[in-house]
C-alpha cells in the first residue's frame, strides 16, 4: 500500500453545533461531503488514497451535542456519537451492566487508537473487525439518527 505524505486537497470545517453540521452539509449541494467523528479510519484512507477525497471533510468534534455518554435505569445506555473507545471501555457503568461492550471496547486498537476513535465510527466503518458491533447487537442497541427533521 502506497502512502502519501501529505492529505489530499480539501475544506475543512468543524461545526460547533448541529446547525452548523447541518448547514454545512446544505451548502453547495451537488459537493461531495465527508463527515468524521474520530477520523482514525478516514484519514488513513485519504492518505492512502483509498477513498477519493470528498471537496469538504466535516469534523463533528466541535459538537459538545455529541459528547456524551449516558446511563438512566429507564432509558438504558445512551452513546453519543462523539464517545470514544477509551470512555466507554472505562466507563463503570458500562463495565457493570453491560461487559460485553467493555471488553470489546477495550479490545480495540492501541490506546491511541481507543483515544481517539469513535464508537459510531467503529459501527459506521462497516469492517467485519468492528469490535463494539457484537456486544451492541447482542444488547439490541439501537441506533438514532439525527437530521435537521
Amino acid at each position: 500500500m502506497l502512502f502519501y505524505r501529505r492529505l489530499p486537497r480539501f475544506d475543512y470545517v468543524k461545526p460547533r453545533s448541529l446547525e452548523e453540521a447541518f448547514e454545512a452539509l446544505d451548502a453547495d449541494v451537488p459537493v461531495k461531503h465527508q463527515v468524521y467523528a474520530g477520523g482514525t479510519d478516514l484519514l488513513l484512507k485519504l492518505k492512502s488514497r483509498e477513498v477519493k477525497a470528498p471537496k469538504r471533510l466535516i469534523d463533528l468534534k466541535g459538537i459538545a451535542d455529541l459528547a456524551y455518554l449516558n446511563w438512566d435505569p429507564e432509558d438504558g445506555l445512551r452513546i453519543g456519537a462523539l464517545a470514544t473507545s477509551r470512555e466507554v471501555a472505562d466507563s463503570p457503568k458500562v463495565r457493570e451492566k453491560f461487559e460485553a461492550l467493555a471488553q470489546g471496547t477495550h479490545l480495540m486498537g492501541s490506546n491511541q487508537l481507543q483515544n481517539r476513535g469513535t464508537i459510531a465510527g467503529n459501527i459506521c466503518n462497516a469492517v467485519p473487525s468492528a469490535d463494539s458491533v457484537p456486544p451492541l447487537l447482542v444488547h439490541d442497541a439501537k441506533i438514532v439518527c439525527v437530521g435537521r427533521d
